[in-house]
């Protein structure tokens, strides 16, 4: 967890942030959502986060759509429809990336861009708009049908639980990037 002088530190870069949108009325009751979001998330190591993040895209989360509906969980939406309510279930703090203060407004608004009240980042046609590695562990590492091989298994228990990555998780991301990269 980072230390407290950190949490200030970011608190205050995004102070500034904020005052610099608060005359645009559009932007702003977002911006300030998201920024109260990431300052109270849990913090998780941005390089080894991205890293499995993006191994995702090798799983194949089997869902299967009929007629704009999950034929699981017969809804238009289905694992997607609380992200409107989370923010995305954003709970990721990549911020120990971002040193200036421009890097960090330029990554907030990234998500307040490409947010919707209606839906999130969720969009009809598509799913999940966000690239994999800018993905909630929530997102990541949710599965209906259980039908995964043990190394993706593994991948969604390293993203699940990736706010107490174990001291050997170096040795997991390489392991997992043979199998994903040599799998068939």
């Amino acid at each position: 967890m980072p230390d407290d002088y950190k949490i200030k530190k970011l608190q205050e870069k995004f102070d500034k942030i904020l005052e610099k949108y608060e005359d645009k009325p559009r932007i702003y009751p977002k911006l300030k959502d998201f920024c109260r979001n990431f300052l109270h998330s849990t913090y998780v190591n941005p390089r080894h986060y991205i890293e499995l993040a993006k191994l995702t895209s090798k799983i194949n989360y089997r869902c299967y759509f009929e007629n704009g509906k999950c034929k699981e969980k017969r809804e238009e939406m289905c694992c997607c429809s609380n992200c409107k309510n989370c923010l995305g279930h954003l709970h990721i703090k990549f911020f120990d990336c971002y040193y200036k203060e421009k890097d960090i407004e330029e990554e907030l608004l990234f998500y307040v861009k490409k947010y919707s009240k209606a839906t999130g980042f969720w969009r009809k046609g598509k799913g999940c708009i966000l690239p994999r590695e800018k993905r909630s562990s929530t997102c990541l590492g949710y599965n209906c049908n259980n039908k995964f091989s043990k190394e993706e298994q593994l991948l969604i228990l390293c993203i699940r639980n990736c706010k107490k990555f174990p001291a050997y998780i170096d040795l997991i991301i390489d392991m997992l990037k043979d199998y994903f990269l040599y799998k068939t």
